[in-house]
């Protein structure tokens, strides 16, 4: 039942932030993603994961939907938005 919801939830909310994927970033998924320490995305980074970790550097906005989301990079220039049950 929870990856059901887990999928509805990530469905929704790709249908919903698909017209700034147009202007320019990077997306990246999966079950467990993770931007590792020491790692950097230039622009703007749309991370989708059941378990997503951001533990690098993201030079743009960062939008993290997960059903855990850590946000703990040492540089984010620019905004960020959180979907998720746990925040940390």
């Amino acid at each position: 039942m929870l990856k059901k919801s887990l999928i509805a939830v990530v469905t929704l909310l790709i249908i919903g932030i698909s017209p700034l994927l147009v202007s320019a970033g990077t997306v990246r998924y999966g079950e467990n993603y993770a931007l590792r320490k020491g790692e950097s995305v230039e622009g703007d980074l749309y991370a989708l994961g059941a378990n997503t970790t951001v533990a690098g550097n993201v030079l743009g906005d960062l939008v993290a939907v997960g059903m855990s989301v850590f946000v703990g990079g040492n540089e984010i220039s620019d905004d960020v938005l959180i979907f998720a049950d746990s925040t940390h």
